[in-house]
């Protein structure tokens, strides 16, 4: 029984790690996702196009991540 009980708790912080580990990433991308809808609205300046950019690059870092796992 108590055994049994340790591997119930193992498996639920395991799952708890997986499920945080699991959002973190949809959570960034939707973030950035919703940063680059506002500045694609936007007059498109120097700056705000170095900020497309390095959001563009940032989602491809986060799904090659994600690929990689």
């Amino acid at each position: 029984m108590v055994l049994w009980k340790k591997i119930q708790r193992c498996r639920v912080s395991f799952l708890r790690w997986n499920r945080v580990e699991f959002e973190r990433p949809h959570q960034e991308i939707k973030k950035l996702e919703e940063r680059y809808g506002q500045l694609e609205g936007d007059v498109l300046t120097e700056d705000k196009l170095k900020e497309l950019s390095n959001i563009r690059s940032q989602l491809a870092e986060i799904e090659t991540r994600e690929m990689l796992k």
